[in-house]
């Protein structure tokens, strides 16, 4: 399982770093591609040594990625225990590297993240305004 992440994503879902750097804003499309991984994810395949600065081909993207952080566990299906969200190893990366022919693809399964310290309904009305500015320039974006 993937999540496509700008940063601050870590930070609003509340993860923990346990190795390495977070995705951040050089983490563009002009810079070498870059992915963190999951607790699971290093354990699962990485169990002998660190997986900081090893190489990962991404399938679904065709391209090599170096593993720069480890973060923890993500629970996939909600905060009950769950086993397939206990099973699920992860990797999240940058939506600036994602590649450009794999845009149109990803763009109707984006999702935002929102961390607030005031009321979430009190944001709300912003949110909704935002998203909607970001559709009405869809076209420009993805067409």
């Amino acid at each position: 399982m993937f999540y496509l992440v700008q940063p601050g994503f870590q930070r609003a879902m509340g993860l923990t770093l346990r190795q390495g750097r977070f995705i951040s804003p050089q983490d563009n499309e002009n810079e070498p591609v870059v992915v963190d991984i999951d607790e699971r994810f290093a354990r699962q395949y990485f169990p002998a040594r660190s997986p900081i600065g090893q190489h990962i081909h991404i399938e679904e993207f065709d391209v090599e990625a170096e593993i720069i952080g480890v973060v923890g566990h993500i629970r996939q299906w909600g905060p009950a225990a769950d086993a397939l969200g206990s099973v699920e190893a992860q990797f999240f990366y940058p939506f600036m590297q994602v590649p450009p022919k794999m845009l149109p693809l990803v763009a109707d399964g984006t999702a935002v993240v929102l961390r607030t310290h005031d009321d979430p309904a009190a944001v709300m009305t912003s949110v909704r305004h935002a998203v909607s500015e970001l559709r009405s320039r869809r076209g420009d974006l993805f067409g």
